[in-house]
């Protein structure tokens, strides 16, 4: 809204320097033709040159403000190509490491109800969050926690997370 009413304010700028302009140039004419002095249409002469030159100073600043904005959306238009870029990779790195944590957890013979526990837990959900998410009591989600860290040898909740995020983030390191 702002840029319209800007953009409206520079073309009434510029549309009424321009008709002062040419009246002005009409009255100097008509000066002229009646033999009115010299001094008189020269003042007249020097309101047409400052209009004249006010007009091209708001051009060249519309002219310099058009670059800016050239620039900016070049700037925003790279910044959201890096943001695309990285959005996908990443995109792509979180569906490996899904990948393999859903092939461990069948090494580890989990059920499809286990499994979606265990990503549950590894996720952070408290029991009492993936029960309410389920639909389930929460001792029914304790016990196939239970049975999820049985099956993987690993003693809990921390170390379940910390077998799939260790290797991540130790390769960073």
């Amino acid at each position: 809204m702002k840029s319209k009413l800007v953009k409206t304010e520079f073309y009434l700028t510029i549309s009424f320097l321009v008709l002062l302009s040419l009246l002005t140039l009409l009255d100097i004419r008509e000066d002229i033709s009646e033999g009115v002095p010299f001094r008189h249409w020269f003042h007249e002469i020097l309101l047409v040159i400052g209009a004249i030159g006010f007009i091209l100073f708001k051009f060249y600043r519309a002219i310099k403000r058009i670059e800016v904005v050239d620039k900016m959306t070049k700037e925003l238009n790279r910044s959201q190509d890096e943001v695309d870029y990285y959005r996908n990779k990443i995109g792509g790195i979180k569906s490996d490491f899904f990948g393999v944590i859903q092939e461990q957890f069948k090494l580890w013979n989990f059920s499809p109800s286990e499994a979606d526990i265990a990503l549950l837990i590894i996720k952070g959900l408290s029991m009492k969050e993936i029960a309410e998410l389920r639909g389930s009591n929460e001792s029914t989600v304790k016990q196939q926690a239970n049975a999820i860290y049985k099956k993987s040898n690993l003693s809990g909740r921390k170390n379940l997370t910390a077998y799939f995020l260790d290797d991540l983030f130790s390769h960073s390191l």
